[in-house]
Formats: C-alpha cells, sequence, structure tokens
C-alpha cells in the first residue's frame, strides 16, 4: 500500500550547490518548516554523481 502522506521534495538541478538555485529552495524550505509533514532538498548533480559512481563500480 502507498503511504498517502504529505511531504514536499525540491529537487536543485542547478549545476552548483550553494549558489543561486539552491539558495532559493533552502529559502522555500525554510519557510516550510512548521509544515506537519517531512521536507527534503535533493541536488540532482549530487545524486548523478552517485549513480555514475554505482555503474562504474560494477564494471
Amino acid at each position: 500500500m502507498i503511504d498517502s502522506k504529505p511531504f514536499a521534495m525540491f529537487f536543485n538541478a542547478g549545476p552548483r550547490k550553494g549558489w543561486n538555485t539552491h539558495k532559493m529552495l533552502e529559502a522555500a524550505k525554510r519557510a516550510h518548516r512548521d509544515a506537519q509533514f517531512p521536507i527534503d532538498l535533493a541536488n540532482a548533480r549530487a545524486l548523478g554523481k552517485r549513480l555514475v559512481e554505482k555503474a562504474v563500480a560494477r564494471m
């Protein structure tokens, strides 16, 4: 069964963590911190790097 509880997920697809896009998403995350549901921020570049590392390790 799928958990139907609300959540918010912010994805940073900008090339650099800590720059404008990341700062904007962090501000949005802070604005929602009083919400009664989980909130997370993922950096697409870091996720992609982990996927590539895993693929190379399997070779």
